[in-house]
């Protein structure tokens, strides 16, 4: 089986490179302050922990791939709140940051296209960068 040249030339991210040497130390006794990117630091909300102990259906269904009504209701209004005029048509309900960062990119950019990153930056983006063919160009924060 052939692999994709996007595939086989993509790096890993440098944070799944650092885990097995987090791991070994963590093993031989070391204390190790992990500063996970993504990692939540925030206590999870009581209603949604309350919610998943009382859910007695034996199918955990999809909901629309757009978000509940609801929920999107809820994003429009955050956003007016904040200045921003959106509505809940226009906006897009994603798993998470990363994959709204890749359908972005895939939406706006074309092959050879260069994305401006302000440095530091998640190292992921350049992974996501390079997936729609586009070159990332780091622009260092002093």
């Amino acid at each position: 089986m052939n692999f994709s040249t996007r595939i086989t030339e993509m790096d890993y991210s440098p944070v799944r490179k650092l885990v097995p040497y987090i791991e070994a130390a963590i093993s031989r006794g070391i204390k190790v302050h992990e500063m996970h990117i993504g990692q939540p630091n925030i206590k999870t909300p009581d209603r949604f922990l309350d919610g998943i102990q009382s859910y007695s259906d034996s199918i955990v269904r999809y909901t629309n791939s757009s978000g509940t009504s609801d929920l999107r209701k809820a994003f429009e209004e955050f956003y007016r709140n904040n200045g921003i005029k959106l509505g809940a048509d226009q906006l897009l309900i994603t798993q998470g940051g990363s994959e709204a960062i890749v359908f972005a990119l895939s939406t706006l950019c074309d092959p050879g296209d260069e994305v401006l990153v302000a440095e530091p930056f998640y190292s992921n983006y350049e992974s996501f960068i390079r997936m729609v063919d586009a070159t990332m160009v780091p622009i260092t924060l002093h």
